[in-house]
């Protein structure tokens, strides 16, 4: 990351809204360049505003994979922001090709500072909104592992059990000593001879199983 930062958006304030799953994907997969995925509607009123959100007339015609109708209409259930946020972009130099000196020379931005949070919600639950949060609620109660019956025999390397090679503790056994006791238990040292510094006590030899 670069350590320099455009503050330029930091006196623009927006709203952090959250949106279902299934709306935010139909943003991401069929939204073209304009950006344009509805449009607002806020009524003043004096104790309390009301926002309410109209899916685009293309985008509230699309059905999600299993050919399911999503809601068009939605209601922002408005709450405080009780603590500072703000909005940040990063985008990589243009000019560079190096992705290590691209990631170097990336610029963020500040593109606002929340102001107002809000939940996207539909104004009337459908059918298949139903069908919708059913599947979710589907989905997420699966096991990410599942148990499979195969008829095959399958070649597989054992599991790891985390223990130290024989071949690494033979080597660390010729140039070190290893600790038993504080203030360095359970630590590798080097032997004096493989050693670029001076030990405290001039007199300290170290033993294998002592702390040295």
């Amino acid at each position: 990351m670069g350590s320099e930062v455009d503050c330029s958006g930091s006196s623009r304030a927006v709203w952090l809204v959250k949106v279902p799953k299934y709306l935010s994907n139909i943003w991401m997969e069929n939204t073209d360049a304009s950006g344009i995925v509805g449009s607002l509607q806020i009524t003043n009123n004096p104790q309390r505003n009301e926002v309410a959100f109209n899916l685009s007339d293309e985008l509230a015609n699309k059905e999600d994979k299993d050919s399911i109708k999503i809601p068009r209409g939605y209601k922002m259930v408005l709450s405080k922001v009780e603590q500072s946020m703000g909005v940040f972009s990063e985008r990589p130099a243009a000019s560079v090709d190096d992705d290590e000196e691209k990631a170097s020379k990336s610029r963020v931005t500040i593109e606002g500072v929340v102001v107002q949070k809000a939940d996207c919600r539909p104004v009337q639950p459908t059918a298949d909104y139903l069908k919708l949060k059913k599947r979710i609620i589907v989905n997420t109660s699966k096991s990410g592992r599942q148990a499979k019956m195969v008829d095959r025999v399958i070649k597989y390397r054992p599991v790891s059990d985390h223990k130290m090679n024989a071949y690494l503790k033979g080597i660390l056994k010729e140039i070190g000593y290893y600790n038993t006791k504080n203030p360095h238990k359970n630590m590798w040292e080097l032997k004096p001879e493989y050693r670029h510094y001076s030990s405290k006590n001039s007199g300290e030899e170290g033993n294998e199983g002592t702390s040295s």
